[in-house]
């Protein structure tokens, strides 16, 4: 899993200190919220097209990547423009950037969106850009981004998931926004919460396991997100509990594969009771010397 996190939180001085920053806590590249201001406070931003190669020469020499970039404020509020979204599109082609993320707050008609989106999907369908709507506010509810996508009918187009929003916003379980939304899912942002309260990945209600295994039934290979903490705001203390957890869950997912594909050969078998106790017993022992909450 290619991990990534927010630049929302993590100011540094330049560029190249938040590449740094990435590579030091074991993440594989960043997204730049805020494309606008970025670009304006960092003499080497990746977005300003004279430095942009030596940006990304900055990233391949840490095998990073810049995830996407994200916008500020909804598609629907005042402060967003068709121009500020068609600028975000070829800021992203301009420097290599996959895609662009937007979001939905409010229900909005389908004229409006129309009016402020038309000229990016056009512009992202002929630059290889993608436009992801984030499952958040009006689209916790994922039946919502369906709609969106099926209205613009643009292979442009695509959903970023965040976890927080549909799982606690809306209720729905991974396997149903999965069921939903399934292909379109290019990018997830991955947050707990507990007892109405975000917490540290792993810590609250939400059953991180699970939805691991379902996004690789899905054989997803994108990037997963760290959501940001409302009340702890340590960007050292949030992303460096996300990397060694996401890290250990990767781990013992890759040795229970390992493992499971030593006892088949790699043929589809009946798993016996005795099969599974010998299983559960070698999650058990990964467990002891990784401590994670255990869910069968």
């Amino acid at each position: 899993m290619k991990i990534v996190f927010s630049t929302k939180n993590v100011n540094r001085a330049s560029f190249l200190d938040i590449c740094r920053y990435a590579y030091d806590y074991g993440f594989t590249g960043f997204e730049i919220y805020d494309a606008i201001k970025e670009r304006s406070q960092h003499h080497d931003s990746i977005l300003r097209r004279e430095r942009t190669p030596d940006a990304k020469r900055k990233l391949i020499n840490r095998n990073l990547s810049v995830s996407a970039l994200r916008m500020p404020h909804p598609v629907e509020s005042d402060e967003t423009s068709a121009d500020d979204i068609l600028k975000y599109v070829d800021m992203a082609a301009n420097s290599g950037v996959a895609n662009i993320i937007v979001r939905v707050e409010k229900e909005t008609s389908f004229e409006i969106l129309k009016e402020k989106l038309s000229d990016a999907i056009k512009r992202a369908e002929k630059s290889d850009v993608g436009i992801l709507f984030e499952t958040v506010g009006y689209l916790s509810n994922t039946e919502n981004v369906l709609d969106i996508i099926n209205f613009f009918s643009s292979a442009a187009i695509g959903a970023s998931w965040n976890v927080r929003g549909t799982y606690f916003g809306a209720g729905e379980t991974a396997e149903t926004t999965i069921k939903t939304l399934g292909a379109y899912i290019k990018y997830v942002r991955l947050g707990d919460m507990k007892d109405g309260k975000t917490v540290l990945i792993g810590e609250g209600e939400l059953p991180v396991e699970n939805l691991i295994n379902a996004l690789s039934s899905l054989n997803y290979e994108g990037y997963i997100c760290a959501a940001w903490n409302e009340d702890i705001n340590d960007a050292d203390i949030v992303l460096t509990h996300f990397a060694n957890y996401i890290g250990n869950i990767s781990r013992e997912k890759k040795e229970y594969d390992q493992l499971y594909y030593k006892i088949t050969e790699g043929r589809p078998m009946t798993v016996t009771p005795e099969m599974a106790a010998a299983v559960i017993s070698v999650i058990e022992t990964v467990h002891a010397q990784n401590p994670l909450p255990l869910q069968y």
